[in-house]
């Protein structure tokens, strides 16, 4: 369907039954109202009509509007009363080429009936919640839908941890036999992007635990609750996971250095090994090169040939000391 508003990004009825019916208006009071099927309206929070919108029609108090608006957010829960939450959820940012720990976020303001939710770029788990609906695979109550949202973005966050356990196997392989410029890149990319997740993957795993604890909120039932403790247990291997990868990253970063201050002590012993040969034979040059009288040889014609056999002499000498030595 082609929407008269272009910041209504969808406007979708589901009845109790689980048919979906896609709707070009705004039926908030019709949600509040009835006690069948639930409402999902999904605004792109950058447009400004979208903030008139939901500041003065769709009911919710302006603290809470502010909340679906705020540009710098992190994941929350907060239980508004006995059959309305406020939800903040991180995503990875999947889309295109862009970086995957530019996390997105997800606001949604959540009753039995109605779901407002907000965005201010696409995240991926929303297109996959979409697609849901589309092949009638729609979530009956609004507690599947968070449910099913939170799955799709763990899939996401599944799928990104898989691409960097590969990307840091490669690295560990890599680290004995290349040192290049590159190669420090792609170590220090890793290590952002798990610091960066460990941000907010933390909160996330705050809020659904949380979401958890709320005993009966929406009627969710045995089954939903153990689909969400699952994906609490999911949220929480994957916090193990990126400080798994990041003590890793943390061993490949110090070899790394290791190497490196490896090849700069050895560049430092052959500069002082060449210092210590020229040495001496700067002292003896430097001592016959005065401009005194008395300089033994001055007036022989053999005296050049000699000091340059004895100059050659020295520095022979010095280089088969040295490389006995193993200086060098």
């Amino acid at each position: 369907m082609t929407r008269k508003l272009s910041w209504l990004i969808e406007s979708l009825h589901v009845n109790e039954e689980g048919v979906v019916y896609d709707r070009d208006d705004l039926p908030v009071e019709l949600y509040n109202k009835t006690s069948g099927g639930y409402g999902w309206i999904h605004l792109d929070g950058t447009s400004s009509d979208a903030k008139s919108w939901l500041k003065n029609s769709s009911g919710i108090d302006e603290i809470w509007v502010d909340a679906l608006l705020a540009t710098e957010t992190r994941p929350r829960l907060v239980k508004i009363d006995d059959n309305t939450i406020f939800i903040n959820l991180r995503g990875i940012n999947s889309f295109n080429k862009e970086e995957p720990e530019d996390m997105i976020s997800i606001r949604l303001y959540v009753t039995k009936q109605q779901i407002i939710s907000v965005k201010l770029r696409n995240l991926k788990a929303v297109t996959k919640l979409k697609m849901d609906f589309e092949s009638s695979r729609a979530p009956k109550t609004t507690f599947e839908f968070l449910l099913t949202l939170i799955e799709h973005i763990n899939e996401e966050i599944e799928s990104t941890i898989a691409d960097i356990y590969e990307a840091i196997d490669d690295l560990e392989e890599m680290v004995l036999i290349e040192h290049d410029k590159d190669f420090r890149q792609n170590v220090i990319d890793v290590r952002r992007q798990v610091i960066i997740f460990r941000r907010y993957f933390f909160p996330n795993l705050d809020t659904l635990q949380q979401l958890a604890a709320i005993e009966g909120f929406l009627e969710s039932g045995a089954d939903n609750a153990s689909n969400l403790s699952e994906s609490c247990h999911k949220m929480t291997r994957f916090i193990e996971e990126i400080v798994s990868i990041r003590e890793r990253a943390q061993v490949i970063h110090e070899e790394l250095n290791n190497h490196l201050t490896e090849r700069l002590s050895a560049s430092t012993n052959k500069l002082s090994a060449i210092a210590s040969i020229f040495l001496p034979m700067s002292f003896v040059t430097g001592l016959f090169g005065v401009n005194l009288a008395g300089i033994p040889g001055a007036a022989s014609d053999k005296s050049f040939p000699i000091f340059a056999g004895t100059i050659c002499a020295i520095l022979i000498i010095q280089f088969v000391i040295l490389k006995w030595k193993k200086w060098f």
